[in-house]
């Protein structure tokens, strides 16, 4: 029982994280790309001069959502696993909750002062489950290539 509840209770753990970080309002964004930005011109006086703040603040948070996303797809495909789900049902079902969660996601973002849930967000969002799917795909198929003895 102790190893079906763990990967579910690191789901649950991650899902809290992930809505921390969109409860963010963007000016909190917008002050830790000040800050990077600060930083460069003190250490790198020419790199730091053509670095706009906005496009590094919209690139920052949107690499952050990829990871946040591929970890996740990476906990709920291990509960998966571990909940006897092999094959294509797992990376199907993995997919659906992790995009419902990225949907659920984007409509809690309406309710934030200064955000706004996208569906270029989604699209995002979907980039990480994706690469999670597809980690565990390659690790997947090597396991067998490996139990076979190839």
């Amino acid at each position: 029982m102790f190893k079906r509840v763990v990967p579910i209770l690191l789901i649950i753990l991650w899902l809290i994280v992930i809505f921390n970080f969109s409860s963010q309002e963007d000016k909190g964004w917008e002050l830790k790309s000040r800050y990077i930005i600060s930083n460069t011109h003190e250490n790198y006086d020419d790199t730091g001069k053509v670095v706009d703040g906005h496009a590094l603040n919209t690139f920052i948070s949107k690499e952050i959502n990829i990871v946040l996303y591929f970890v996740l797809c990476l906990l709920v495909l291990n509960a998966l696993y571990v909940g006897g789900f092999r094959g294509r049902d797992l990376f199907i079902r993995a997919f659906i909750i992790c995009f419902f969660y990225a949907v659920m996601d984007k409509i809690n973002r309406g309710f934030i002062v200064n955000k706004g849930g996208k569906l270029s967000d989604i699209f995002i969002d979907s980039i990480g489950i994706a690469l999670g799917i597809a980690l565990a795909f390659i690790v997947e198929r090597a396991y067998n290539i490996m139990k076979k003895g190839y």
